[in-house]
């Protein structure tokens, strides 16, 4: 498999035409078609079906597809002159649940500025599943999500537990409450409450324990941003649920938090990559000042 065989095969999978990819890549037609037919032969698997003269992919070139746009990105990344030398700066993308970024902590930040001015950090925070999707779409070469995570696909490195804590305007009757329980839930059953996106891992084993109960909060509210949350319970529009980390940051005068004490309510973060995989040079120096940060090198470095 080469390049021009990925162009080809892009260029019919978009026009749907051996014609009219011919003309845009200004080859023959024979040409355009002998290449597809060589392309299925070479990876054993049919990549259109001939209607007439119109070429409808098949599940195999949708697949295929989304891989070679990537290839042939790369390959033009190389050939232009973007290309980076030793002294020019590499950039390093990681995908990460909501919130992991305030995990690592303003040092984290501070230190791979001063000591690794090269590298140029980019950290996308997006529902667990999608961080997940990333990773095994090779999009990135790390994720930071919580549990369950598939063992016998990725590697994983344990970093940090966390708790979700329920947040009330100090005129709330729970204000105050050094801790909130389950069944304290039945005690808000009309109390709004603004949370995270439902679409993370943790949220289905705690909706499900809820049900189990008979318990229904009142979830009125789903945000990616938690300053939202805290500005909902501070003007006391709604009740929240935020992790301890980021409750800290409530104004006391306004709000107060309480840990749900569950495990279900309990987040444990993971560094995340494939089985097998190894990460480019700026990525390794990546995981190893995250490591770091999280505290699980020794003074030798190995974790």
């Amino acid at each position: 498999m080469n390049q021009h065989q990925l162009m080809y095969f892009l260029e019919v999978y978009y026009l749907g035409n051996i014609s009219q990819a011919a003309k845009k890549l200004y080859v023959s037609p024979q040409s355009v078609s002998q290449t597809i037919i060589g392309l299925e032969k070479e990876l054993d698997q049919k990549l259109f079906d001939r209607s007439g003269k119109k070429m409808v992919p098949t599940k195999t070139a949708v697949r295929l597809s989304t891989h070679a746009e990537r290839i042939l990105e790369e390959y033009q990344y190389i050939l232009s002159n973007n290309f980076p030398n030793s002294e020019e700066r590499r950039t390093v993308v990681m995908a990460c649940c909501y919130d992991a970024p305030q995990s690592l902590g303003i040092e984290f930040y501070h230190r791979l500025q001063v000591e690794h001015p090269d590298i140029v950090f980019r950290l996308e925070e997006m529902p667990d599943p999608d961080a997940i999707a990333k990773l095994e779409n090779n999009q990135v070469e790390m994720a930071i999500v919580p549990g369950p995570i598939n063992t016998s696909q990725y590697q994983i490195q344990y970093l940090s537990s966390q708790r979700l804590c329920m947040l009330f305007n100090r005129e709330h009757p729970m204000a105050g409450h050094e801790v909130f329980t389950i069944e304290d839930f039945q005690k808000i059953k009309n109390t709004p409450i603004a949370v995270k996106s439902q679409k993370l891992f943790g949220s289905m084993e705690q909706n499900n324990l809820l049900t189990s109960l008979g318990l229904t909060p009142n979830y009125i509210l789903e945000v990616s941003d938690y300053h939202i949350i805290h500005e909902m319970v501070e003007n006391n529009y709604s009740a929240g649920m935020t992790l301890d980390i980021l409750a800290d940051q409530l104004d006391p005068a306004k709000a107060t938090s309480a840990p749900i004490q569950d495990s279900a309510f309990e987040k444990n973060l993971y560094l995340v990559k494939k089985r097998g995989y190894r990460l480019s040079e700026e990525s390794e120096i990546i995981e190893q000042e995250i490591l770091r940060s999280f505290g699980k090198l020794d003074s030798k470095g190995t974790s």
